[in-house]
């Protein structure tokens, strides 16, 4: 009976083992994922729970902050259904300028959103940003404001600019998104 006391004890000290070990990872994974709830929520000042989550679900990581700020940008190549590769050159550009390095988890995730319309990423964005503007200083949103709604119209004309006027290349579906994008702004 030893033999079978000893060996239901090695099989219960393995089950116990995996099980710990399982438990552990899941604990692990609830920490950092609080941890990356607490860094988002100390450097956008957001409370809103439901629109940090929201975030997170797309990918966005403290990393990635600064990458938001150039959704926008995103949206505007993507507006009309297309991605002309001078849109995507004029985004990968404003990225670098804004300190993100090729490579960087920042960028690869915006290269990501480059090659695929990125479906749900408007929404979330407007969430954020409509949560995010009220709480962010002054300074801070006319900075982003201009920012913004200038890399946007750089996209829009990077397209094209026929005739002698960039502004006749751009779109409708680029226009009518900017004028959404000024409005988020004025809404304040």
């Amino acid at each position: 009976m030893s033999n079978l006391h000893d060996r239901a004890k090695i099989l219960e000290d393995l089950f116990f083992s995996q099980l710990d070990a399982q438990l552990l990872r899941q604990r692990r994974s609830d920490i950092e994922h609080a941890e990356l709830i607490a860094q988002l929520q100390e450097h956008t000042k957001i409370t809103d729970q439901q629109a940090l989550e929201h975030l997170i679900n797309l990918g966005v990581t403290l990393e990635t902050y600064v990458a938001v700020q150039l959704i926008p940008l995103i949206l505007v190549a993507w507006a009309d259904g297309e991605l002309d590769p001078e849109e995507q050159k004029t985004v990968l550009r404003a990225a670098i300028q804004k300190g993100i390095a090729k490579g960087s988890p920042s960028y690869v995730i915006l290269e990501h959103w480059l090659l695929r319309n990125p479906v749900g990423l408007k929404e979330a964005w407007m969430e954020f940003m409509k949560v995010y503007l009220p709480v962010a200083s002054p300074t801070l949103r006319e900075q982003l404001r201009g920012d913004i709604l200038q890399g946007s119209s750089d996209v829009a004309e990077s397209a094209g600019g026929f005739f002698g006027s960039a502004f006749l290349s751009i779109s409708k579906e680029e226009k009518d998104l900017i004028t959404e994008l000024k409005a988020l702004f004025d809404e304040l």
